[in-house]
């Protein structure tokens, strides 16, 4: 008999994510959104500058702009700190 292990399927959505704007060999890539922008899920957020090698960075929650860095940028959900149903 198999051990199997049933699959997680709840939905996970962080408060937070601070992205490496550096994420592998290449360059870093360079900001294109400024603090306190509102982002949305898949908008690029960062691009690797023209003739180079890098990686372009895209936003993997919806939220703002809460700080940008040398290396990051961190981004806030906009439901952080809401309570199901929307409640803070």
């Amino acid at each position: 008999e198999q051990d199997i292990c049933p699959l997680d399927t709840s939905d996970y959505r962080p408060e937070r994510v601070i992205l490496p704007l550096k994420q592998h060999i290449g360059a870093p890539a360079q900001p294109v959104v400024a603090e306190g922008s509102t982002v949305h899920r898949g908008d690029l957020i960062a691009r690797i500058p023209d003739g180079q090698l890098g990686a372009h960075i895209h936003a993997s929650i919806e939220g703002r702009i809460a700080r940008i860095s040398q290396d990051a940028i961190e981004i806030v959900s906009q439901s952080a700190g809401t309570k199901p149903g929307g409640q803070r």
